[in-house]
């Protein structure tokens, strides 16, 4: 009797992964890409790509609800960001909030650029407190 072989995402080899990673923007590979599987994490995070990705600059995107979702999920455990430009995106669905939440135990951003975003009188306190508990802003 012959042994079936499955493929699947753990199986695929990392020169493989690389050359798809090599087709992708960094906001895709930041936020679809990273939490699909252990072993995809594993392999992006040896992506020299991936290492050098330090600034994201999302000035002027009009992030979309999905890609707002998206970049909170990931900062909480992203360690190569130190960077994050989002000014001028007209501060959608509560923007600032939801990066506050999302950045509390970021140890690696150092930079945070959110002008031209309409902060709102609650939210420019919490950015306050954030930024006076957070050692590494």
């Amino acid at each position: 009797m012959t042994e079936k072989v499955h493929s699947s995402l753990l199986t695929l080899p990392v020169e493989i992964v690389y050359r798809i990673l090599d087709n992708l923007d960094e906001f895709t590979i930041l936020c679809s890409v990273r939490d699909v599987c252990h072993r995809f994490n594993l392999i992006t995070d040896t992506y020299n790509r991936y290492q050098l990705f330090t600034t994201l600059d999302l000035s002027n995107y009009q992030l979309q609800d999905q890609d707002i979702q998206c970049l909170v999920k990931t900062l909480p455990n992203n360690t190569t960001l130190t960077t994050i430009n989002i000014g001028s995106n007209t501060n959608q669905d509560g923007l600032i909030v939801k990066l506050i939440n999302a950045l509390k135990n970021n140890k690696t951003l150092t930079t945070l650029d959110i002008n031209c975003n309409s902060i709102k009188d609650q939210e420019a306190q919490d950015l306050a407190i954030l930024l006076e508990n957070n050692k590494v802003f």
